[in-house]
Parts: C-alpha cells; sequence; structure tokens
C-alpha cells in the first residue's frame, strides 16, 4: 500500500492499525480493498460501514504519526468473519 505507521513498519492490506481521526487514536481498523469505493480504506473494528480511504485525489490522509500496527487480521477469523472477509 505504501504507507508507513509511527514506528517505520510498512503497512499492507488485511494489517490491523490503531488510527487517528483528528484527536481521537483509540480506534481501530483494518486496511482492505473497498468494492464500494473502488479503493484501498481502514475499515473500522467496531463500525464496519465507516471506511475511511487512504488516498483521496493522490493525497495521502494518514501520516505516520496517525497508525500504529497492532495485528494481522488473519490471525483473528473472528474479526474477518464480522467485517465479512474471506481467505480465498
Amino acid at each position: 500500500i505504501g504507507i508507513y505507521d509511527i514506528d517505520r513498519k510498512m503497512l499492507h492490506e488485511w494489517d490491523i492499525v490503531e488510527y487517528r481521526l483528528e484527536e481521537d487514536r483509540d480506534r481501530l481498523g483494518a486496511f482492505l480493498w473497498s468494492t464500494k469505493r473502488k479503493c484501498f480504506c481502514i475499515v473500522d473494528v467496531k463500525d464496519p460501514e465507516i471506511e475511511v480511504p487512504l488516498f483521496v485525489d493522490d493525497l495521502q490522509l494518514f501520516q505516520p504519526q496517525d497508525l500504529r500496527f497492532k495485528a494481522y487480521l488473519f490471525e483473528n477469523p473472528d474479526l474477518m468473519e464480522e467485517l465479512g472477509v474471506r481467505d480465498e
């Protein structure tokens, strides 16, 4: 995806991250492809209807200080099911 987190870790599709919208950092989301938006988004773990695109008009919306890697989605099958993600 080409985005790094606060610890300089390259982030990838299916990564679970802590992310910040404005000053609120306690949100968790997964880097996923949105078929609805036709782009990579952070899909909120608590409310999967929230899909925040990573880029708008080629501008990156999240800076490294806004993101922190937490886990891999494929290691969390219950969360994968909640988000409607299947490993095929």
